[in-house]
């Protein structure tokens, strides 16, 4: 389970348990169908100023879904996940993942590739922070929080069946 707090425009997420976003089918798949989710959009990460951190274009027109990852979207992707990190102020940014990040777009598309899932789960939180469109396919999102724990076919015959027994008790008196 993830609990999301915000302060300004700076996102927490403290995880407890499972994640609330589940990558299904290709993880490159699902990483492009992130990117897509930005496509044409100017946007701004985090409440910092500078050229890192200013309202932009990151992704000009939407990639096609397929298994691997050209140099331009894997530098991207490593170029957003940089803003993520170093957007937001001091008392909360990852300097060591940024270094890391940093470190990656030397080959972007082999940071890319291997950390895919994690790069993947940090976009779809940005996106859904940034209220855009859910990605088309790649990634759901459920919160444990809600999700019924017996499927909802039994609990609507339960429900049903006790209802039934409340009217047939209250008819007998």
């Amino acid at each position: 389970m993830t609990y999301h707090y915000k302060i300004g425009e700076v996102q927490i997420d403290e995880s407890v348990g499972a994640s609330i976003y589940q990558i299904v089918g290709n993880p490159i798949i699902a990483l492009l169908a992130q990117l897509n989710r930005f496509a044409g959009k100017k946007i701004k990460i985090g409440t910092e100023s500078g050229d890192a951190c200013k309202a932009r274009i990151f992704v000009a027109r939407p990639y096609r879904l397929v298994p691997t990852l050209t140099d331009e979207q894997a530098t991207i992707a490593n170029i957003i996940m940089h803003a993520i990190l170093t957007c937001v102020g001091t008392n909360v940014r990852d300097f060591k993942q940024a270094k890391k990040v940093s470190d990656g777009l030397a080959n972007a598309v082999e940071w890319a590739t291997q950390n895919a899932e994690y790069v993947t789960i940090q976009f779809a939180q940005l996106g859904d922070l940034l209220g855009l469109d859910a990605a088309t396919v790649g990634i759901t999102r459920r919160d444990p929080r809600v999700t019924p724990k017996f499927p909802t076919t039994a609990v609507l015959v339960v429900g049903l069946a006790l209802g039934a027994m409340f009217v047939l008790k209250r008819r007998q008196s």
